[in-house]
């Protein structure tokens, strides 16, 4: 009915343009042949014609602007409504100017970057080099991480250890998705859609934070000593994180994503709030990917946030035209399986595909994590350790804070009470 009403509109508006045009036009014609003769009535004839042709002239000139606004109006009505440029054309008055300054200082910095590189320009990039393994009893690995904002840790799973994590990985896969361990061909994009992205490895879906996986990996005793020592308590409480698997791609999966800069403390937090972590299955080189940062970064975390929109937001996307990404080298964190590897949440960070060509088998996952963060129990209130607990019995994971609840995935039930799980379990819980 609407565009009924629109062609009629502008058939309108076209007939008596074109209407008012014929018989100007027609007018003055007339009126000029009739002043051509001699006699008084003829150019009497001929002046009242031209009258005519000026009042035509002018209806025209009074009807355009008034069928042009018309047709605008019936246009707009017609578009699908934005209510937020809506709302936004509703403001008046000048911008604010912390919002003329973010613009500028962006605009600065987009015009000092260069162009944005290609993944593959972004994997050559890449410090690749063996990264300083420590043992745990050794000091250097907490000066490493106080310096360069990451850190490994030698070896805090042990080969019975592993094997029993790569078996819990699996059955929380096979229960949740078409993947088979000993059928790759089942590795697909579509199965793991529902778990996670394949675009990162990222595996947050289906209550993987209170899985069998993620429990054995953070009670593992030398995991929770690591993390003792980064804070200097004993009195911890973990994140119900999740994982990352890499497929490999070289036998026809598709490649993850390097990039994807980010860091994991916003603005709104200042100085060190959270040191997460990794416990990796296998080893990471450039052959398999993993784990990239900016080493140093973290001692410009207020640079790399200056520009985020929510300070109240963990997550910060840090931008390509960003000085610390320009100015400082990017690493791979190369570790061995049964490594643990930290890093400061100020640290800008992401992971990358394998720069060189994988060599592993076919049947195998690239890179296989479980993700842990421990934080002392004095950093959350006593409404966030209850609900946490509530968090756990619900089968919810969350994000990498363990003092501050976020929910995440839920997992399928039932679930068991916290009463009745492991002490080591109640004790991180909360």
């Amino acid at each position: 009915m609407r565009e009924r009403c629109l062609v009629g509109l502008i058939f309108n508006t076209c007939g008596h343009s074109a209407v008012l045009g014929i018989v100007s036009a027609s007018t003055v014609v007339a009126a000029a042949s009739l002043l051509l003769r001699d006699d008084a009535a003829s150019l009497l004839r001929g002046t009242l014609r031209i009258g005519v042709c000026f009042a035509c002239v002018v209806a025209s000139a009074a009807f355009f602007p008034r069928a042009a606004a018309a047709l605008s109006r019936w246009r707009q009505r017609l578009l699908p409504r934005d209510p937020l440029m809506e709302i936004a054309g509703g403001v008046t008055g000048p911008p604010h100017p912390d919002v003329i300054a973010r613009a500028e200082r962006i605009a600065a910095k987009r015009k000092l970057v260069k162009v944005p590189l290609s993944q593959e320009e972004q994997l050559a990039r890449l410090d690749t080099t063996p990264t300083p393994r420590f043992k745990l009893d050794d000091h250097a690995w907490v000066l490493h991480l106080e310096q360069e904002g990451f850190a490994v840790i030698a070896d805090v799973a042990g080969p019975g250890d592993l094997e029993r994590s790569q078996h819990l990985l699996w059955d929380f896969l096979e229960e949740h998705s078409p993947w088979r361990r000993a059928a790759p061909e089942t590795w697909t994009d579509q199965g793991f859609d529902h778990l996670g992205s394949v675009r990162t490895g990222i595996l947050s879906g289906c209550g993987v934070g209170q899985s069998a996986f993620m429990w054995h990996a953070r009670t593992l005793p030398k995991v929770r000593a690591v993390f003792e020592r980064v804070w200097g308590t004993s009195e911890l409480l973990v994140s119900f994180d999740g994982a990352n698997v890499f497929r490999p791609w070289h036998h026809g999966f598709r490649k993850t994503l390097c990039g994807w800069w980010h860091v994991d403390q916003g603005a709104g937090k200042r100085g060190r709030h959270a040191v997460q972590g990794l416990l990796s299955l296998f080893p990471a080189d450039a052959t398999t990917g993993g784990l990239t940062v900016v080493p140093g970064s973290h001692h410009r975390h207020g640079e790399v946030v200056e520009d985020q929109q929510n300070p109240a937001i963990d997550y910060c996307t840090v931008q390509s035209y960003c000085p610390v990404l320009q100015e400082l080298p990017h690493r791979l964190v190369t570790c061995e399986a049964g490594d643990l590897v930290l890093w400061d949440s100020r640290t800008v960070h992401a992971n990358t595909p394998a720069p060189k060509p994988p060599v592993s088998p076919a049947d195998q996952l690239l890179r296989a994590v479980a993700y842990v963060c421990m934080t002392p129990k004095t950093c959350a209130a006593a409404d966030v350790r209850k609900q946490r607990r509530t968090a756990f019995e619900h089968g919810f994971g969350t994000t990498h804070w363990p003092h501050e609840l976020t929910l995440g995935s839920q997992g399928v039930g039932p679930f068991p009470p916290l009463a009745t799980a492991a002490p080591e379990v109640q004790d991180l819980v909360g």
